[in-house]
């Protein structure tokens, strides 16, 4: 009996060990970005949720980019690069050029096996390939 108890114990400890060696996934972070100024009617917006994934060496990305009308041959222009641990980096561009619809979708699942620095996002709303509006945030893995 005292044989089956040591084992069960070791078995135990061994278990809490490990849970508590393994990296723990923080909680998704949520972005909203938006152009909209008191003088605007139209404006570009973007929403996502972000996590850091794999011990910090990959990113769960989902989100969307909205022109918000009225038609006023304005379009929404996201930039979100993530940069790397060494120096590299990968940049993704959803947009929402067309006006007036429901938006751009976007989702990205990556593992870069490489630790992710931070997460870069800029938007900006362009009139014909001029920037009229933009802001950013940077969300740091750490």
């Amino acid at each position: 009996m005292a044989r089956r108890n040591a084992l069960t114990l070791a078995a135990a400890t061994a278990a809490l060990t490990l849970a508590a060696a393994a990296p723990a996934q923080a909680a998704p972070i949520s972005i909203g970005l938006s152009t909209k100024t008191s003088d605007s009617d139209g404006f570009a917006y973007l929403s996502a949720t972000l996590s850091f994934t794999d011990g910090g060496r990959g990113i769960d990305l989902t989100g969307k980019v909205t022109d918000r009308c009225p038609a006023d041959s304005h379009g929404a222009y996201a930039i979100i690069t993530v940069h790397l641990s060494g120096g590299g980096f990968r940049t993704w561009t959803p947009q929402d050029a067309n006006g007036c619809g429901g938006g751009t979708p976007f989702d990205h699942d990556v593992n870069f096996n490489v630790h992710v620095k931070d997460v870069s996002f800029l938007l900006q709303e362009r009139d014909n390939g001029t920037v009229v509006r933009s802001t950013s945030r940077v969300v740091t893995n750490g």
